[in-house]
């Protein structure tokens, strides 16, 4: 037998503590495709912006555009009220690419998870959104309107997009920051109007409503309107736990303690 000598035992033991400081160390996250996080982001954003785009454009388009449609606006107007702003001249087109849209980005965040912080919440989200747009796609001539109502909520999406793309411009330039101004308070004040204020009260008066109607036409509360409360109460959920975040993240920074001064 060969006894080890005293430097082949220093290797092994230099080796052992190379693989345990290897084990010990913090694991980076694998990410798909070698994609980086801000990669895999900013080209998410730039896909996100250009579709939300195209929806916001398609949704105005079906809606009346004459003053004396919306001079009678409330807060909890119904489902009769809003099923009269609503042309619908395009609908077929705005069904079809809203569930283009909400299958591919789908499939964009199982194949680029990196693109957002948690993807899980918006796949859930866009699975329910698919599910309730069987009410307008199934009954596109009566109840199209109800697509039209709860896409609203892109307008703030289009705001979010743009102000995630400003914030990434360095804070010298003065024209992207007064264009931030502008933007983080649409985003800000289309945020609260439509996510904190009209879908907790479109849950009662439109979704709520359109599924007891078909209760009674039916006789039936199993009936196809009742995926509209369900993917209502989880968009409630969504916006109030988005902005438990959202407000959390601003007193996490604002409780942080400011960079040491370089001398």
């Amino acid at each position: 037998l060969k006894w080890p000598s005293h430097g082949s035992a220093r290797g092994a033991r230099a080796h052992g503590g190379l693989l345990a400081s290897r084990a010990m160390a913090p694991q980076q996250p694998r990410l798909a495709f070698g994609v980086s996080e801000r990669s895999a982001t900013v080209v998410h954003d730039v896909f996100n912006v250009v579709c939300v785009a195209i929806l916001n454009l398609l949704n105005i388009m079906n809606w009346r555009h004459d003053a004396a449609s919306w001079s009678s606006l409330q807060l909890f107007d119904g489902a009769e009220a809003w099923a009269e702003r609503w042309v619908g001249e395009y609908h077929e087109i705005f069904v079809a690419a809203t569930f283009s849209y909400m299958l591919a980005d789908t499939v964009f965040l199982f194949v680029l998870p990196q693109c957002v912080k948690i993807p899980g919440p918006i796949v859930v989200h866009h699975v329910f959104a698919i599910m309730a747009m069987a009410v307008p796609w199934c009954h596109g001539a009566t109840h199209g309107y109800t697509l039209g109502v709860f896409m609203l909520a892109d307008i703030n999406t289009m705001f979010l997009i743009l102000r995630k793309f400003l914030l990434r411009r360095p804070k010298a330039e003065l024209l992207p920051q007064i264009a931030l101004s502008v933007v983080s308070a649409c985003f800000y004040a289309t945020w609260g109007v439509i996510r904190l204020v009209l879908f907790p009260i479109w849950l009662f008066t439109i979704s709520g409503s359109e599924w007891a109607a078909a209760w009674r036409r039916t006789g039936a509360p199993l009936n196809l309107f009742l995926v509209m409360p369900l993917a209502n109460v989880f968009a409630v959920y969504l916006n109030f736990k988005w902005t438990w975040d959202l407000l959390s993240g601003m007193l996490r920074r604002s409780r942080a303690p400011p960079p040491p001064l370089e001398l």
